[in-house]
């Protein structure tokens, strides 16, 4: 009886030597392979403005309200206010410096026909020639020459000014660059350590944000 016991025992651990030496050479598990990090996109490549463009912000500049192409193609605040305020203000007082010097040169060219038709009536019929009386008021028109010639001629000097700096601004503008983050600025990384299960660090992830 203790024989067949003592061969019981034996056999299992005869048995339980060979698992523990199978699990021994089975191959352990292979590690997961790193994933390879996303490709970085490379920076866009920059692009000056170009000739036609340069063209076409002048000629809106020029030809229609000063600034505007300036602002709509590019995107040039500064160079679109300077000729938004200085063109606007010339053409201002060149409009309404013109127009008060036009209308008192109407004026005067109603009353001088006025005057030639007094006079060929008289010629026509001497009874009439008493009620000839010369209307034509020269000094009037000459004072509000004067008046306005003042506002006329600054109003082109700005206009002229601004057509100035409207050709070399658009020829010397260039586009902005764009921004480049510094690696020295401590602002832009960040730091984050992933604890483990048993309290050790299991994994640190530096990061760096590029801010525009």
């Amino acid at each position: 009886m203790k024989k067949r016991v003592f061969g019981i025992m034996i056999c299992l651990l005869v048995l339980a030597a060979g698992a523990a030496l199978a699990q021994a050479e089975e191959p352990a598990g292979e590690a997961p392979a790193p994933t390879a990090p996303a490709p970085v996109q490379p920076a866009p490549e920059y692009q000056n403005f170009t000739g036609g463009q340069r063209g076409g912000t002048w000629a809106l500049n020029a030809f229609t309200i000063p600034g505007l192409g300036s602002f709509v193609i590019m995107k040039d605040v500064l160079g679109g206010s300077i000729q938004a305020a200085v063109g606007g203000t010339g053409l201002i007082l060149a409009i309404v410096g013109g127009v008060r010097i036009g209308l008192a040169a109407k004026k005067i060219i109603d009353d001088v026909n006025s005057d030639v038709n007094k006079v060929q009536g008289a010629v026509k019929d001497p009874t009439n020639a008493g009620n000839v009386e010369p209307k034509t008021d020269v000094e009037a028109f000459l004072e509000a020459l004067k008046e306005n010639a003042g506002l006329a001629a600054i109003g082109g000097v700005l206009i002229v000014g601004n057509q100035i700096f409207n050709i070399v601004r658009s020829v010397t503008y260039d586009k902005p660059k764009p921004k480049v983050g510094s690696l020295a600025d401590p602002n832009a990384w960040s730091l984050a350590i992933v604890p483990g299960t048993n309290g050790e660090v299991e994994q640190v992830s530096l990061a760096y944000t590029l801010r525009y």
